[in-house]
């Protein structure tokens, strides 16, 4: 993948660190304060995954992705606890990348550990410096070298991430149907 994406993926997390911050700050006003983290990471999510989705040529795993998303939201709340949301969530991110932009099951594997590694990294960096903005920005940061991973699916048209063997298929398909005409023609 090429370093513009990465830069696209890294300012989206630099916009979602943005909108954290902002999140935490607004809600703290109308949420009760066990609520405020929870709704912040949920929202974050739903961003996420709609830019994700949003970079994908199919469309057909998008509802189950926020229809799993509404679920994992709405049971963390209901039992209020933050780790099991920012794990399920993480994970949530990760199926996403696998049903849009990997195709292989090592591709995956690897992406679920990239997201560890970006949610260790989220978790020490909130240990140590008390900020959420910056926090996200480096989950996000780690987030965006799964652009990186071997086994992604080829560039679409509009150089989002996209599954390029369908335009394969359909190019090919146009030239055996023009094939057989020409044939037809001369017959």
């Amino acid at each position: 993948m090429s370093s513009s994406q990465f830069m696209t993926h890294a300012l989206v997390g630099f916009v979602l660190a943005i909108v954290a911050q902002l999140s935490v700050w607004t809600l703290k006003v109308f949420v009760p304060p066990l609520l405020v983290y929870e709704t912040t990471f949920c929202l974050l999510a739903l961003f996420y995954l709609l830019y994700l989705i949003s970079q994908s040529r199919h469309r057909s795993g998008s509802l189950i992705v926020l229809s799993a998303w509404l679920v994992i939201c709405l049971v963390c709340w209901g039992w209020n606890d933050t780790f099991a949301l920012v794990l399920g969530l993480t994970g949530l991110v990760s199926f996403t990348r696998f049903l849009f932009f990997h195709r292989r099951w090592l591709a995956f594997c690897a992406d679920i550990l990239l997201s560890i590694t970006a949610l260790a990294l989220a978790v020490a960096t909130l240990a140590h410096t008390q900020q959420i903005s910056l926090a996200v920005w480096c989950f996000f940061i780690v987030q965006a070298l799964f652009l990186f991973i071997p086994g992604q699916k080829g560039l679409a048209r509009n150089g989002a991430l996209g599954n390029t063997s369908d335009e394969a298929f359909d190019k090919a398909r146009v030239r055996a149907e023009q094939s057989l005409l020409a044939i037809m023609r001369r017959s």
